[in-house]
């Protein structure tokens, strides 16, 4: 399997204004967004928003579900949206390719 995840359960804002910088990034930063060849998700309980990063390397990546989603697919009860910020590229969703220009 190519997808790995970590999960970001919410914090209340008094609990948040106590942290101290080293608390905070690891409550909140999110690093380590590509690996090459691999798909990188942190799923948050912030309105059940997901963060992730894909780097395809030779081979294509399929969007796996992932346990915290409770569907069968990732997209089940979700919108994503695309953003490239590498090379040309393609997306394909059922069946019809969308081709993705270089990031300028």
């Amino acid at each position: 399997m190519s997808t790995d995840y970590d999960i970001r359960f919410a914090i209340d804002p008094v609990t948040a204004g106590t942290m101290n910088t080293d608390e905070l990034r690891e409550h909140f930063l999110i690093d380590d967004l590509f690996t090459l060849g691999g798909v990188n998700w942190t799923y948050s309980h912030y309105d059940r928003m997901a963060v992730g990063g894909a780097m395809p390397g030779s081979a294509g990546l399929d969007l796996e579900a992932i346990k915290p989603t409770g569907t069968e697919h990732f997209l089940g009860r979700r919108e994503l949206i695309a953003a490239n910020i590498g090379g040309a590229g393609t997306i394909t969703v059922d069946g019809v390719e969308h081709k993705l220009a270089p990031a300028t």
